[in-house]
């Protein structure tokens, strides 16, 4: 089965956008990675900190 990927949009504040951006830039991705790759960290912190299975 493929790896479906749903777009969505996201309005954040322009001073977390320029973040993101740097940030992404920093580690040589794209913004849309560094954004998921942050949502998967922070997704598996919050699952780890109320004892859920990851």
């Amino acid at each position: 089965m493929k790896n479906r990927v749903s777009p969505y949009g996201l309005r954040m504040p322009e001073k977390l956008r320029e973040g993101l951006r740097a940030l992404a830039t920093e580690r040589h991705r794209s913004m849309n990675a560094q954004i998921v790759a942050m949502l998967e960290s922070g997704l598996a912190a919050e699952k780890a900190a109320s004892g859920q299975p990851s």
